[in-house]
This record gives C-alpha cells, structure tokens and sequence, in this order.
C-alpha cells in the first residue's frame, strides 16, 4: 500500500464558515455564510449548503476558483478568506 506523497492540510469550506470570495471580472467582493437549511437567508448573507452557491463552494479552500452561470452566463471566482464564524446572527450596521 502506497502513501500518499501529499497531505493537504489547506481548510476547507463548511456549514458555519463565512466565506469571502472576489469576482475580478467585475471588481466585486462578496461573503456569505454557509448555514443549513434552517437558516438559509440570502439577503442577510446566510446561504443553504443545498443552494446553488453553497453547494458549489463547499470543500473548496482559499484560492481556489470556481465558475457559476449568473443569468446564462459563466462568471468566474476566487475563493479570498474562509473564517468559523462564531455567531451565524446577521451583522447589524447602526449609523
């Protein structure tokens, strides 16, 4: 039985992890925080493991890129920061 020659010790996204990724395309930021289903409130940033998104950034690590169709078209991004997330709350801003 062979050994592995590389262990891949890099984090991998999972449920409570909030996620920041980059679309250099358009110059944008996004994060969002992977909940279950329960929680799921994409207006708020918390996005289902199930979604469309969160399926498709689940186990990946950062720096990792990834391709969605937004509206019919192929958009590519990049995995920036992965952070446990303590609280799953949505932020409030008060001015």
């Amino acid at each position: 039985m062979s050994k592995p020659n590389h262990i891949d010790l890099k984090r991998r996204i999972n449920v409570g992890d909030r996620v920041k990724f980059f679309d250099k395309k358009r110059d944008r930021h996004y994060q969002v925080i992977i909940v279950c289903t329960k929680r799921n409130n994409p207006s708020d940033g918390l996005i289902s493991f199930y979604s469309y998104l969160g399926s498709s950034i689940l186990g990946l690590a950062e720096e990792d890129i990834f391709k969605l169709y937004v509206l019919g078209k192929e958009r590519e991004y990049k995995i920036t920061s992965i952070s446990s997330e303590k609280s799953i709350n949505p932020q409030v801003h008060i001015n």
